[in-house]
């Protein structure tokens, strides 16, 4: 359990997120050309695409749900394509902290098949998991630009 491990705050725009998008698309391209890149929902989903529009990459959403919050174990649901084996994928989220979204994907995708996997967020927690490519490290609380259109829809109907 993870909890209180935030110092500061962080207020994103999508500005940031297409920067920081392709700051991490420059870099992952240094070791890897991904296929396929993969966006974790709901907020590895913008990043995900960007990437996969830099890379000409084929572009995919997987929902992770987690039904017990973070503290239990995802859910995922991929979309019904055939993944072919031998193929790049790249796996995209915002923030990366404790790394069980990544390996919960990554066991889904890759069950009994012949696919390299790399992990990519746009931030990683300097005091947990590790993914193969982040953006930034920081340890502040992120608010990103669909947080705050959600809660100010959230606003408007209570």
């Amino acid at each position: 359990m993870i909890r209180n491990i935030h110092i500061g705050e962080i207020k994103l725009s999508f500005d940031d997120v297409e920067k920081l998008s392709i700051e991490l698309a420059q870099k992952v391209q240094k070791e890897f050309i991904p296929d396929i890149v993969a966006g974790i929902s709901r907020a590895g989903i913008l990043p995900g695409l960007l990437i996969a529009n830099y890379f000409d990459a084929d572009f995919f959403p997987i929902i992770a749900k987690y039904p017990n919050g973070f503290d239990g174990e995802p859910n995922i649901f991929l979309p019904d394509i055939k993944i072919a084996d031998r193929v790049k994928i790249l796996i995209v989220d915002d923030i990366t902290i404790s790394g069980k979204t990544f390996a919960a994907v990554k066991s889904k995708i890759g069950a009994g098949k012949d696919i390299e996997m790399k992990t990519a967020s746009l931030f990683r927690h300097p005091k947990y998991f590790n993914p193969d490519f982040y953006a930034q490290v920081t340890a502040a609380k992120l608010i990103f630009p669909w947080d705050v259109i959600t809660s100010e829809l959230h606003n408007r109907t209570t």
